[in-house]
């Protein structure tokens, strides 16, 4: 490995490798392979990388957002019962609507 000493003037004039603009003009041949490094889509396949999704979990049964419009002192109340609030509340209407 070797040193290398550069002047103020020089790394200004240097192009950020962290220059978003320039990484996302590149093109394949634009980007530098390592032969050591293995390429992902034949990892994948081996079944030795595997792609997660972000966010959570699909759900059997997911929640539907809806709108309504509840009385302020009611909308307090239940805000002042701290955080699950919502949770709690959906509970109490499937309780009651599902009777």
């Amino acid at each position: 490995m070797e040193i290398v000493n550069y002047t103020t003037e020089e790394l200004k004039e240097m192009k950020s490798e962290t220059d978003l603009k320039r990484v996302l003009a590149m093109t394949d041949e634009d980007i530098l392979y390592d032969e050591d490094t293995p390429n992902l889509t034949s990892l994948i396949a081996a079944g030795k990388v595997e792609i997660s999704r972000r966010g959570r979990p699909p759900v059997q049964q997911p929640k539907e957002k809806v709108t309504i419009r509840v009385d302020a002192a009611a909308l307090r109340a239940l805000r002042s019962t701290g955080k699950g609030w919502q949770t709690r509340l959906s509970k109490r209407i499937a309780e009651w609507a599902l009777k």
